[in-house]
């Protein structure tokens, strides 16, 4: 009986704190906006509603005062959020430089970033992605092979090897994969990869030390 007793009050208390803590965040929101609404209301939008109606000449219109407060009370909550937004841009931009200005100073993921700005500048300016899959060659030579990504079936487009079975293919170089190879190849010695174009990118620039993630299962 008691070690039934025992577990009632410690199911109690835990809901209680639960409760508490569900309760506490809604109750400091109310208190906090009830404290700007009271504030904003009395330094801000009656007096400006006072002026408002004495240059209007608004007198014994206590409905059209009530008008000129909802009006300057949304005017003000504007003005706010415009200020916030332009704080939160400006702010935003200088985090991102000053993050950005960290990672230049590390000396290897220096180059791995710089490398994925050159390739987002390069291949991503017009919002397209210009690789198609994911492809495996023998490249540079037989007996070694590449990771290479397809921008094309049309082998080049050029009139001599149309009647050839050709793919256009873009092997990139490590760690930097604005730079590589363009290299019409025979569509059977291209073998299809089952991953990402995010993922092939991904592998490229770390130097194979990053592989995707289905291969780490």
């Amino acid at each position: 009986m008691k070690k039934h007793f025992k577990e009632l009050m410690i199911g109690f208390r835990n809901s209680f704190f639960a409760g508490i803590a569900v309760l506490l965040p809604l109750w400091v929101t109310v208190v906090v906006v009830r404290f700007l609404v009271v504030w904003m209301n009395r330094f801000l939008v009656n007096p400006i509603a006072s002026i408002v109606k004495v240059s209007l000449g608004w007198t014994g219109m206590e409905p059209v005062f009530w008008t000129a407060k909802i009006v300057v009370f949304f005017a003000i909550i504007f003005a706010i959020a415009l200020i916030g937004m332009v704080a939160r841009t400006i702010v935003m931009k200088r985090l991102i430089n000053f993050g950005e200005g960290i990672l230049l100073r590390i000396p290897l993921i220096r180059n791995v970033y710089r490398a994925v700005q050159q390739l987002r500048d390069t291949f991503l300016i017009n919002k397209r992605n210009i690789f198609q899959r994911v492809v495996l060659i023998e490249f540079p030579r037989p007996g070694i092979f590449s990771i290479g990504f397809v921008t094309a079936e049309s082998g080049g487009g050029i009139p001599e090897l149309q009647d050839k079975d050709l793919i256009n293919v873009f092997v990139p170089t490590s760690p930097n994969p604005t730079t590589g190879f363009f290299l019409m190849v025979p569509r059977s010695e291209a073998k299809p990869l089952s991953m990402s174009i995010e993922d092939g990118i991904k592998l490229v620039i770390s130097g194979g030390a990053l592989p995707p993630s289905d291969w780490k299962k």
